[in-house]
């Protein structure tokens, strides 16, 4: 038997779970103050208030948005279900 490393042994990195709004606005190509029109206007998937000054999205709500078209917040969630 060989022996494994501890590099060999350890999980692969895990990306980030969740995103701000500048790394969102990044992700789509677009500015981050068109980012907070969208958020405003319901456009987005729903954010997570960490706390009062602390607002992330969940990464993987973003990639099921995005695949999904986009849709409004009220339809994204609506089939979500």
């Amino acid at each position: 038997m060989t022996r494994r490393s501890k590099l060999e042994d350890a999980s692969p990195p895990v990306g980030p779970l969740m995103v701000d709004r500048r790394e969102c606005a990044r992700l789509l190509g677009i500015g981050p103050s068109s980012w907070d029109r969208m958020v405003s206007a319901g456009k987005t998937p729903a954010p997570v208030r960490l706390s009062a000054g602390c607002v992330r999205w969940r990464l993987a709500d973003l990639e099921s948005w995005v695949a999904a078209g986009c849709p409004n917040r009220a339809e994204f969630e609506a089939t979500d279900d």
